[in-house]
């Protein structure tokens, strides 16, 4: 009888650990996704001012041509579109610099979820991804 007892006990602690690693694992699964969206959003606007770094582009794509230097932030939807804050999946922070060289430099600041300000209240930051590079201006 002791023996069963011990027995489930072990089970039971086993079985415990193995719940609280399942939780930690799915945690990871949905931080690993915010994070692999955030990449590929970043990746495709720099893809499509790439091909375009001077054209206007219609009003949801959210960055403005590269030939001139600015910033500012939008709030972007899961599907990469200009979204209204409260129902935002990103906060999108940019900066765009040009040198005399005929070469923009793009930084975008992507963070989740998009009501938390990376400023002013990076505690509530889930996540960020952050990107820079060189874009040739024609």
């Amino acid at each position: 009888m002791i023996e069963v007892v011990l027995a489930l006990g072990v089970v039971s602690f086993c079985l415990v650990t193995l719940i609280g690693l399942l939780t930690i694992g799915l945690q990871a699964g949905r931080d690993s996704s915010d994070t692999i969206q955030a990449a590929d959003m970043a990746s495709w606007l720099v893809s499509v001012r790439r091909s375009a770094p001077t054209n206007a582009l219609p009003a949801a794509f959210p960055l403005p041509a590269l030939n001139q230097a600015s910033s500012g932030e939008v709030y972007l939807s899961d599907g990469g579109a200009i979204a209204p804050a409260p129902g935002a999946a990103f906060r999108l922070g940019y900066g765009i610099s040009t040198n005399a060289s005929a070469i923009a430099l793009l930084s975008l600041r992507l963070s989740w979820p998009a009501s938390a300000n990376p400023i002013t209240q990076p505690q509530l930051v889930k996540g960020r991804y952050e990107l820079a590079t060189c874009i040739p201006l024609p």
